[in-house]
């Protein structure tokens, strides 16, 4: 987190992997089963990686709440 975030993170069966408010400087590791569900405000705050990747959140505007998917792509 680059930035204090508030976040609510769950995988397909609905189980709650993380929400709340992250403060600045956390790094923090979730597992789950895809797809996860994400929802975050502001998401330039965050850099996520998902399967051993970056996510690229550049599409999402500042200061607007951001709601997405990620799942492994084949699957």
């Amino acid at each position: 987190f680059k930035e204090d975030c508030w976040l609510s993170v769950k995988d397909v069966e609905g189980e709650v992997m993380a929400v709340g408010v992250k403060v600045k400087g956390r790094v923090m590791t979730v597992s789950g089963i895809p797809p996860i569900s994400v929802n975050m405000c502001p998401p330039s705050t965050v850099d996520i990686d998902f399967a051993g990747a970056p996510v690229d959140l550049s599409q999402y505007r500042r200061g607007v709440p951001a709601q997405f998917e990620l799942t492994i792509t084949g699957q």
